[in-house]
């Protein structure tokens, strides 16, 4: 396994949180007219995608060791590669979108999924090397990341599906972070959005970049101590799933 994207895919959430540094330099007051339906109607696609994968995926969704127990093809997975990366960009540009400006939100899309691309293909090559042939197969006909309309079939794919109240429980921290994030942005718009623009702008930004910076390195920390506490190193990143 190719070390320097096994290291992506285990610290995947600081760079997630990293991203988040972009819409700044693109802050453009937003219109109220097109920013908001354009914010939601992209929120919910990437909620939707997420919990549909969970639907499929159950608690598999936050692991830090690449690869799986089983392939599962079935559902969402019929239709695109990674619908849970997907649905995270997916939400992630809705609440730029809403925060800041709809440019803001395109460079933030486009720099998920290039961090994401990343990951991926260091998925892939770890469930090529453990579902061989299966996989092959699947890889030829689903996308990575466009959606496939018509689904694949294959009938040695895993068909589990979680039940919605275990989806629920494993995805509350997700369900209620978009749910608040998107209640909160009415207010942003009418209160912190006219100070982001006055005279002392630069401050603003700078509060704003620090609290990213801090996300980002909370991130770290805690994927780190888990990554230590589990295999004795935090740099110990070439794992499959077993």
């Amino acid at each position: 396994m190719n070390t320097f994207l096994a290291f992506v895919f285990t610290y995947r959430g600081t760079l997630i949180a990293l991203v988040l540094a972009a819409p700044l330099l693109f802050a453009f007051e937003p219109s109220q007219y097109f920013g908001l339906p354009l914010g939601f109607g992209v929120l919910l696609l990437g909620f939707a995608l997420r919990i549909m994968g969970v639907r499929r995926i159950g608690s598999r969704a936050r692991v830090h060791a690449a690869g799986s127990k089983r392939l599962i093809t079935s559902g969402i997975f019929a239709h695109v590669r990674h619908p849970l990366y997907l649905g995270n960009a997916l939400a992630i540009a809705g609440l730029v979108a809403l925060y800041f400006s709809a440019l803001g939100s395109l460079v933030t899309l486009t720099l998920l999924i290039v961090v994401y691309s990343g990951v991926a293909v260091h998925e892939e090559r770890c469930l090529l090397q453990q579902k061989g042939e299966a996989y092959i197969r699947y890889l030829r006909h689903v996308p990575r990341w466009m959606l496939r309309l018509t689904p694949y079939k294959d009938e040695e794919g895993d068909r589990t599906v979680i039940a919605w109240r275990e989806v629920v429980f494993h995805e509350r921290g997700f369900i209620a972070g978009c749910a608040l994030l998107a209640a909160l942005s009415f207010p942003w718009r009418a209160v912190a959005i006219p100070r982001l623009f006055a005279a002392d702008s630069e401050s603003n930004y700078l509060t704003l970049f620090t609290a990213v910076l801090i996300v980002a390195l909370g991130s770290f920390f805690r994927t780190a101590a888990h990554i230590q506490r589990k295999r004795g190193s935090w740099l110990d990143v070439d794992r499959l799933t077993g």
